[in-house]
C-alpha cells in the first residue's frame, strides 16, 4: 500500500459533518499531552484580503475574538496561522465555509477548500478541521454592526472622503473578527460540551 501524499492525508482530516469532527476531537483529546493542548479550538472566516481570527477558552464554551490577519501572501499567511495555533495550545481547526443559501457550493467555497488543505497539509501533526456552514453570519454580523457596532466617530463630523473610506475599513475588520467569533460560537453549540 503507497503512503498517502499531503494532499490525500490532509483531506482524511478535513471534514464537513458536526458528529465526525467531535470524534476527531474525542480522540485528539485521548491522545493530547495536557501540556500542549488545552482542548481550544481556532475558528478562521476566509477572505481573499483578510481572515477574521477567534478561538476558544480553553475553560469553557466561549469564543473570543483576535486580530484579524491582513493577507499578504499565502506562504506568509499559512505560516502565521500555524504558528498561532501552536502558540494558543490549540487542538483543532473551524474554517467557516460559505455556501449559498439554497446550501449549494460556491465559487468562494471552493477557494476555502483548496486553502483547507493547504492549511492543515504541511501541519505536523496534523490536526482536525471542521468546515462549518457559514451562510448567516457574515449577514447577521452585517446586520447587527449597522445597528449595534459603532466603529470609527459618527457620520455627521466626517468631512472628507478619505475619513470615510477609511471608517468603512475600519468597519469591514471588525465585521471580520466578529463572522469568526460568532462561527466558532455557533460551532461550540452545535458541538455541545466537548471539553
Amino acid at each position: 500500500m503507497q503512503p498517502l501524499s499531503a494532499k490525500q492525508s490532509a483531506t482524511k482530516i478535513i471534514v464537513d459533518d458536526i458528529n465526525a469532527f467531535r470524534a476527531f476531537i474525542a480522540e485528539t483529546q485521548k491522545e493530547a499531552d495536557a501540556k500542549t493542548h488545552k482542548g481550544t479550538l481556532l475558528a478562521l472566516d476566509f477572505g481573499l484580503k483578510r481572515i477574521g481570527v477567534a478561538v476558544s477558552t480553553s475553560q469553557s464554551n466561549i469564543a473570543v475574538a483576535l486580530p484579524v490577519l491582513q493577507r499578504k501572501n499565502q506562504a506568509e499567511d499559512l505560516l502565521f496561522l500555524r504558528k498561532l495555533f501552536a502558540e494558543r495550545g490549540c487542538m483543532a481547526w473551524v474554517l467557516g465555509l460559505p455556501l449559498s443559501q439554497s446550501g449549494k457550493e460556491s465559487a468562494m467555497s471552493l477557494e476555502v477548500r483548496r486553502f483547507a488543505i493547504k492549511l492543515v497539509a504541511a501541519q505536523n501533526p496534523q490536526a482536525p478541521l471542521l468546515l462549518f456552514d457559514e451562510r448567516f453570519t457574515s449577514a447577521l454580523v452585517q446586520r447587527l454592526s449597522g445597528n449595534t457596532v459603532s466603529v470609527g466617530t459618527d457620520r455627521k463630523v466626517i468631512k472628507s472622503a478619505r475619513a470615510r473610506t477609511a471608517q468603512r475599513a475600519k468597519k469591514k475588520i471588525a465585521i471580520d473578527s466578529a463572522v469568526a467569533t460568532l462561527l466558532l460560537q455557533d460551532c461550540l453549540r452545535a458541538l455541545g460540551q466537548y471539553l
